[in-house]
């Protein structure tokens, strides 16, 4: 997770956290693919994001569950699509 709270984008590697906030309308602007093992999803950091990002680690974010699964198949499509 990158917590990048005065920078204007937010990254992480962690898919779910990824498709969740996907999920909640914060679109994914980028992916980062310069690391060999991983991939990093790239955001608009707002505080509305940075508020749903800790919700997320507290497990207290409420997602609607066909939501979250879309994000989540439609992160993994961008993944494999663009190998």
């Amino acid at each position: 997770m990158n917590m990048q709270d005065n920078s204007p984008l937010f990254s992480t590697s962690d898919v779910y956290l990824a498709a969740s906030l996907s999920a909640l309308d914060h679109p994914v602007i980028g992916i980062d693919r310069s690391e060999t093992s991983r991939c990093r999803f790239i955001f608009k950091n707002t505080p509305e994001l940075q508020t749903n990002v800790e919700a997320f680690w507290q497990r207290d974010l409420t997602i609607e569950p066909q939501a979250l699964f879309a994000s989540l198949r439609s992160l993994k499509w961008q993944l494999h699509a663009n190998q």
